[in-house]
C-alpha cells in the first residue's frame, strides 16, 4: 500500500487495486468504514500508522478489546435463555423478562 500524508493525522492510502482511502487518525475514521464501525484499526489505518515512526496501532484500538473489558462483560449475572419454536422462527426470551410480557 502507498501512503501519502495530507497532514500530521490525515492520510491517503492507495491499495494494490489502486483504490483510494482517506484515514483520519484523530477522528479514527477511514473511508472504508471499518475503522469507525469496529472501533478497531483497519488495514488502511495500520498502513497510515506504520508510516509514522513512534505511533502504535494499540493506541487506536477501542478499550472494548482490552482484557479488562472482556472480563467485565462476563462478570455479571448470566440469565438462562428459553427458546420457543413458533413455526419456522426461533424466538429467544430471557427468562428474567418472561413475566413482563403481556398475557
Amino acid at each position: 500500500m502507498k501512503v501519502n500524508a495530507s497532514c500530521e493525522y490525515e492520510f491517503e492510502v492507495i491499495d494494490r487495486k489502486c483504490r483510494r482511502f482517506v484515514v483520519n487518525l484523530n477522528s479514527r475514521i477511514c473511508t472504508c468504514g471499518q475503522f469507525q464501525l469496529d472501533h478497531f484499526v483497519c488495514v488502511h489505518a495500520v498502513a497510515a500508522i506504520c508510516s509514522r515512526p513512534g505511533l502504535s496501532c494499540y493506541s487506536y484500538i477501542s478499550s472494548y478489546y482490552t482484557r479488562e473489558q472482556l472480563l467485565a462483560t462476563w462478570s455479571g449475572i448470566m440469565h438462562q435463555l428459553e427458546i420457543l419454536k413458533i413455526g419456522s422462527f426461533l424466538l429467544m426470551f430471557q427468562v428474567l423478562f418472561a413475566s413482563l410480557l403481556p398475557v
